[in-house]
């Protein structure tokens, strides 16, 4: 009879108590840690190079320099490309285009006005254009 009130106690207690057992709680998804950077769906225009540099050269802007420039699409596809700054030295307007060596394609990057340098040479600053001078 002992045995049989210690079983109905023990199965009485595993039934009406809080008492659970060991069981795994399910993994809560966990939020990606939130980034200061942000990714911008900037549109580019990209096209046949004469079409891309139609505008640039006839605003009078020349090649200044240029660079190997590596960047990503919208599509995490990294691209590399010959960047190359194009200015007109009397409106000081400015144009940054991308080519591609294997392709005929020119994408147009950003463009804008009153470029001016900012640098030092042997620690002196550059002289950058004075209002009268750049049309401001």
């Amino acid at each position: 009879m002992n045995k049989t009130i210690h079983w109905l106690l023990v199965f009485g207690l595993l039934l009406f108590s809080n008492i659970g057992l060991a069981q795994e709680e399910p993994l809560q998804p966990q939020e990606p840690e939130a980034s200061p950077l942000v990714l911008l769906p900037i549109g580019v225009t990209c096209g046949p190079r004469d079409t891309i540099m139609a505008p640039i050269l006839s605003a009078g802007e020349v090649l200044v320099a240029t660079n190997l420039t590596v960047f990503n699409t919208m599509a995490q596809q990294e691209l590399q490309g010959i960047g190359e700054i194009w200015i007109n030295p009397t409106t000081f307007s400015f144009s940054y285009v991308i080519s591609f060596p294997e392709s005929d394609n020119t994408c147009y990057i950003f463009g804008g006005a009153k470029f001016a340098p900012n640098a030092r040479v042997n620690g002196t600053k550059v002289k950058t254009p004075t209002k009268s001078t750049a049309n401001f």
